[in-house]
């Protein structure tokens, strides 16, 4: 196992794990208040969450139109702000904010709340978990060939204009080791400042099959493979930056 890189300048500025349960079925709901009064003490609510759904029924001579607003959860902010939690009937995620700490900090309060959720919402499978880490590098200017930070970037045809002013890529890869799937997403942001270029960098791991109810060990994997991409995914020019 390859020891853990910890940068100092880490840029990390969302960090989230993610887990999924069975959608509940409508005509007996989970008791989310159980489980929504314990969390008072640490979090504070800061939202409702749902979905907006627009329906439109042709009439004679007009059309009736119906906003619909279906609730899907509540987001709730720590105390101290340093997480935000999403509570659903389906499952629940927790996202480090910035300043990022580390791995274990997310973990453990992440496990802490998962039992309880487990226990109240007596949970019995699981259908997804994820671990999502979004970085924000601040490359100066000029920075030439952007392959001299990064390794995975988009591919320009010859005789094209080769200077960029902004892209958008995501691709899709399998891991079939871990029966998990990585979405990788990479743009340009607006900088931070003038002589500067941002570029996120978005590690996204889940996994939707088979997912033992301690998932633990599979979570700790997640993670593993999230700092192998990213290590693969920079160049030294880059580490030295971030260290």
């Amino acid at each position: 196992m390859s020891e853990t890189k910890r940068y100092k300048n880490a840029p990390v500025v969302e960090a989230l794990i993610n887990v999924s349960i069975p959608a509940p079925d409508a005509a007996s709901p989970p008791p989310l208040d159980q489980f929504l009064a314990g969390i008072g003490q640490s979090y504070k609510l800061f939202a409702a969450l749902g979905n907006n759904q627009l329906q439109v029924t042709p009439q004679p001579g007009q059309y009736d139109v119906h906003l619909q607003i279906k609730h899907t959860g509540w987001s709730y902010l720590a105390n101290d702000g340093k997480f935000a939690l999403q509570v659903r009937p389906d499952g629940i995620s927790l996202s480090r904010l910035t300043p990022y700490e580390n791995w274990e900090a997310l973990r453990d309060e992440f496990i802490k709340i998962w039992n309880d959720y487990q226990t109240k919402m007596n949970v019995k499978a699981i259908t997804k978990i994820e671990v999502r880490y979004i970085n924000r590098f601040e490359f100066p200017l000029p920075m030439g060939d952007l392959k001299d930070y990064l390794l995975t970037v988009p591919e320009i045809a010859k005789g094209l204009p080769q200077a960029m002013a902004g892209f958008l890529m995501q691709v899709m890869l399998a891991y079939p080791d871990i029966e998990s799937w990585l979405t990788l997403n990479e743009t340009i942001l607006p900088p931070h400042r003038e002589d500067g270029v941002s570029i996120m960098l978005d590690i996204d791991l889940f996994r939707e099959k088979e997912i033992p109810i301690d998932f633990f060990d599979l979570l700790e994997s997640l993670r593993r493979r999230k700092n192998e991409v990213f290590e693969a995914c920079i160049t030294d020019k880059t580490r030295r930056l971030i260290s």
